[in-house]
């Protein structure tokens, strides 16, 4: 089976399952970006399936309508706040990969969430072990008070390749302030790119998204 059927596979079984379980919610976002080439849009979909296993599938499609990039995460609890993860990666220029790791949620106050991710172990659809990648993560949602916005919220996500040929390199993330507006999300902010180095850049990047299935 190529790694297409099996993106595809997961895609349809995500579907089937939340629709199943009535579990589900997923959105769509427009990324506009100060560069037309990461300029893109994000189907988002979060759902549950058999085993307590929770899943999130999200697919960018570049604004060239050749280029997409697609994860899926799938976590199942195996102590409290610590849950086992699996990440499938697929990429529409390089071999698409398969991680395994641990996800962290951190007990944090009210208004805030927050979690670790720490995967070290990759292999590409080929069966090789990709000695160059070991990925820390971090997520990130914060509410807080903005004028004329009020209630609105940051969220931020990023990863740290710590197996990098060249020392800890920064890989991507995305560092958003947004708002809801029903079932509509606004959000101004930049994408968080790699440069070479632990440290991100930053490009200009407004967010517009639906919200199917809020509650």
């Amino acid at each position: 089976m190529t790694s297409k059927k099996i993106l595809t596979a997961i895609l349809a079984g995500a579907l089937a399952a939340s629709t199943m379980t009535a579990k589900a919610q997923s959105s769509v976002e427009v990324m506009q970006t100060s560069e037309k080439s990461t300029a893109r849009v994000r189907p988002n979909l979060f759902y549950s399936l058999p085993f307590c296993v929770k899943g999130y599938t999200f697919i960018e499609f570049y604004e060239d309508g050749k280029s997409y990039y697609a994860k899926t995460g799938l976590t199942k609890k195996v102590a409290k706040d610590l849950d086992a993860r699996v990440e499938v990666l697929d990429f529409s220029c390089a071999t698409d990969q398969v991680g395994l790791g641990l996800e962290y949620k951190i007990p944090t106050k009210e208004g805030t969430f927050a979690k670790v991710k720490a995967m070290p172990i990759y292999f590409g659809f080929d069966g090789k072990y990709i000695q160059s990648k070991a990925i820390m993560g971090f997520y990130v949602e914060q509410k807080i008070y903005v004028p004329i916005l009020k209630d609105a919220k940051v969220v931020a996500f990023g990863e740290i390749n710590m197996a990098a040929k060249s020392g800890p390199t920064w890989s991507y993330g995305e560092l958003h302030v947004q708002k809801s507006l029903d079932d509509f999300i606004v959000g101004l902010g930049c994408d968080l790119r790699c440069g070479g180095k632990i440290t991100p850049h930053p490009e200009l990047s407004i967010k517009l998204g639906y919200v199917f299935g809020h509650k």
